[in-house]
C-alpha cells in the first residue's frame, strides 16, 4: 500500500510543477464563419469548467522544462460538440497529466467551427514554432506532412 500511496504523491506534485507557458489568439483579425454574439459564458457545473460561444478562440501551449524535452507533443481539443467547451476536463487536466508524462501539450479552445476548419490550429502552431523549441518544430513539420 505505501508504494501505491507514494505513486500518487508523485503524480499530483508533478501535475502542480508543469504550468501553461503560452496562450496564443487561433486566429488574427476576423474570424472565418463566426456568429457574433454576446460576451462568452464561463458556466462551472460541479468541478468542471464549461465555455460557450467562445468569440475569441486560443490555443494554450504546455511546454515542460528542457531537461525533460522528448520531442514528443499532443493537441488536444476539449470535446462538448458545437455547443460547449469541457475546457478543464478534456483540454488542461489532460495537459497537466500528459505533461507528468514528460510530453508538450497544445490544447485549443475553439469557437463553432465548420467541417474541414479544424485543421487551422496546426497551421497556427507552426507560424509560432521558431519561438518554441526544435523538437516541436520537427513534430509540426511531421504532422503537416500527414495530413
Amino acid at each position: 500500500m505505501s508504494k501505491n500511496v507514494l505513486f500518487l504523491i508523485l503524480v499530483v506534485c508533478s501535475l502542480t510543477t508543469y504550468g501553461q507557458e503560452y496562450t496564443l489568439p487561433l486566429y488574427s483579425g476576423k474570424i472565418p464563419n463566426s456568429i457574433r454574439e454576446a460576451a462568452p459564458d464561463k458556466v462551472e457545473k460541479k468541478d468542471i469548467i464549461l465555455y460557450s460561444k467562445v468569440q475569441n478562440p486560443d490555443i494554450a501551449v504546455y511546454l515542460p522544462s528542457k531537461r525533460f524535452a522528448t520531442g514528443q507533443a499532443v493537441v488536444i481539443c476539449p470535446g462538448g460538440g458545437y455547443w460547449v467547451l469541457a475546457y478543464d476536463l478534456e483540454g488542461t487536466d489532460i495537459a497537466q497529466y500528459l505533461n507528468s508524462m514528460r510530453k508538450y501539450k497544445i490544447s485549443a479552445e475553439l469557437h463553432i467551427l465548420s467541417e474541414g476548419e479544424h485543421g487551422f490550429g496546426l497551421g497556427l502552431n507552426n507560424e509560432h514554432v521558431a519561438s518554441w523549441t526544435n523538437s516541436l518544430r520537427l513534430w509540426l513539420n511531421w504532422l503537416n506532412t500527414k495530413k
